[in-house]
């Protein structure tokens, strides 16, 4: 089976992010290549900016990038990162730590398929929506 890797374009603001990151899901980066770390420079880019990096966490791994272009990225719907949680506890403090200068789309609760679930936008406009099921 192929493995699929989300990667998430941050237009400026991936240092940011990825410290967000290492917080709120209790991960790090594990490697991290700026523009200016590229073996030709890449003109109109900020060379601290981040070219490629790549996040873990327990059960998480994503890429993200400043990207090339000067423009920010337009922020979509379209895509929402799932994060399936064994443990109670460990879904709220990560969707607290989420929803810090984000927006709570739907608040924790309970739900009709027997999982407590909710969904947060983060304050860089990543939708997230955390899953646990309940134990019966």
């Amino acid at each position: 089976m192929k493995t699929l890797n989300p990667y998430i374009n941050f237009s400026g603001h991936c240092q940011d992010a990825l410290s967000f990151y290492e917080t709120a899901l209790n991960g790090k980066v594990v490697m991290r290549q700026t523009f200016g770390q590229a073996p030709q420079a890449v003109s109109g880019v900020n060379p601290a900016h981040i070219m490629h990096a790549e996040f873990k966490a327990e059960g998480i791994y994503f890429m993200v990038t400043d990207g090339m272009a000067p423009s920010p990225a337009s922020e979509s719907n379209k895509i929402t990162l799932n994060i399936a949680f064994d443990d109670a506890d460990e879904q709220k403090n990560v969707f607290d730590a989420l929803s810090h200068n984000g927006e709570i789309t739907m608040a924790l609760n309970e739900t009709f398929w027997g999982a407590r679930f909710g969904i947060v936008k983060d304050q860089f406009g990543i939708s997230w929506m955390l899953n646990h099921q309940i134990e019966k």
